[in-house]
């Protein structure tokens, strides 16, 4: 790829993308615009797209180092990963393909890490970038301060360094810092999306890891991304399935590194087919004039009955319990997602 230049690069941007070529190079041009040119982006593509790769190619880069990587091995984690082996910087920072980040972003993080060296990873605001107006349900519904679905967040205008825990986290993969080692000691993020699929919990289980650690867990305030939501995200009918994801995640969570007997999985997805049919019993009539209960109670059977399926398939599925009980996701390269 094109660079600028010759710069110290002492951070990483690395930017996972798949099948978004105008999105990621919307991107990229806020990464290359940025107050500092201390930092290289990496662009690590599922897709293997050679236009894109000729479009990087063709963008102003400045001083800012800009390079194209293809990994064929489908998922977020493997094109994360990818990117943390090919980065030169000891600080990486994350973002997805259809974010656009504040010209301060690089250099907050960079300020923030230097002046903490005990703290091992941070996170920023994350706030929503509408395709168009949402509708006043959305609106309401989509808190800022955290909405999973939308990955928002906003903890706030001061920076905070603390212990990972429940006030820390989880953190989103739109926007996050962690040091080139910590995600190697760590096992690095855990399995996540697969295609349209989601099979584990991604930065949540890093945060986890990080649970057990005495690494400290920045919040850095000046960090700010936009997260677009196109029009197709804005409905009723996404946000069920975006749970349903979540539900899947969720299980993940719960059975990683420690699953329990084929009765006990059993007896968890009778459980959550019952909270399931509960919730889609208060979600009736949930349609054109949406309430809040009945949109979350909606949000919330979809959730139970994912977790159900993704236990019951534990109880059966070799390939399934091979990836929950798989702790280090970076160290051992790939893992064949063959029948998933």
């Amino acid at each position: 790829m094109r660079s600028g230049r010759s710069v110290q690069i002492d951070i990483s941007v690395v930017v996972p993308t798949f099948d978004r070529p105008h999105a990621v190079l919307d991107c990229v041009s806020s990464l290359v615009a940025q107050d500092v040119a201390r930092h290289e982006v990496i662009v690590v593509d599922n897709a293997c797209d050679d236009h894109l790769r000729t479009s990087l190619a063709g963008l102003p880069v400045g001083d800012t180092p800009v390079r194209y990587v293809a990994e064929p091995a489908p998922g977020l984690h493997n094109a994360r990963h990818r990117g943390a082996r090919e980065a030169s910087g000891k600080l990486l920072l994350y973002t997805d393909d259809d974010v656009l980040c504040a010209s301060g972003w690089v250099n907050a993080y960079r300020v923030a890490f230097e002046a903490h060296p005990e703290m091992v990873v941070a996170a920023g605001p994350v706030a929503p970038l509408w395709d168009e107006d949402p509708e006043q349900w959305l609106a309401e519904l989509a808190d800022p301060s955290f909405f999973t679905p939308y990955a928002l967040i906003d903890r706030g205008r001061d920076f905070v360094l603390e212990p990972a825990g429940p006030r820390t986290g989880p953190f989103f993969g739109c926007n996050m810092a962690i040091r080139k080692s910590t995600l190697f000691e760590t096992g690095g993020f855990h399995i996540e999306l697969v295609g349209s699929r989601y099979l584990g919990d991604g930065e949540t289980g890093l945060h986890r890891v990080l649970r057990r650690s005495d690494g400290l867990v920045g919040w850095v305030p000046n960090a700010r991304v936009g997260h677009r939501i196109p029009r197709e995200r804005m409905s009723l009918r996404y946000l069920r399935r975006r749970a349903g994801l979540q539900g899947a995640a969720d299980a993940y969570s719960r059975y990683n590194g420690a699953i329990p007997s084929r009765r006990a999985l059993v007896l968890d997805a009778a459980r959550h087919l019952h909270d399931a049919a509960h919730n889609t019993r208060r979600a009736r009539g949930a349609g054109r004039d949406l309430r809040p209960d009945q949109i979350h109670a909606a949000m919330a059977a979809r959730r139970e009955l994912a977790f159900a399926r993704y236990a019951l398939a534990l109880t059966y599925s070799s390939s399934r319990r091979a990836i929950v009980s798989r702790t280090d996701w970076i160290a051992n390269g790939q893992m064949s997602m063959k029948g998933e």
